[in-house]
């Protein structure tokens, strides 16, 4: 199992200096630098329901196999468990 649902999720680098055109000096322009008020929203609210819940769904199935494998382990290694007890044969 991958986790390709991550693939492009994530921080977005970019130049927060704007040029506004206006030239200083020859080969010069001057630059605006916005901050605070945050950047417009990229995705609607359903498109982030949307890929939180495949990500839950993901982290869900992959901790459904990890858990699956350790239990796998565990019994053979000679212990067992039963939905809510351990019990350990030492001699197995």
């Amino acid at each position: 199992m991958t986790l390709n649902f991550l693939r492009n999720v994530g921080y977005k680098k970019r130049n927060f200096w704007i040029e506004n055109g206006k030239q200083i000096r020859l080969g010069v322009k001057s630059r605006t630098l916005y901050f605070g008020g945050g950047d417009k929203p990229e995705l609607t609210i359903d498109k982030l329901v949307e890929m939180t819940e495949n990500a839950l769904f993901q982290f869900a199935e992959t901790t459904q196999v990890v858990v699956s494998y350790y239990l796998n382990v565990l019994k053979e290694n000679g212990i067992s468990y039963n939905g809510s007890k351990l019990s350990m044969n030492p001699f197995a």
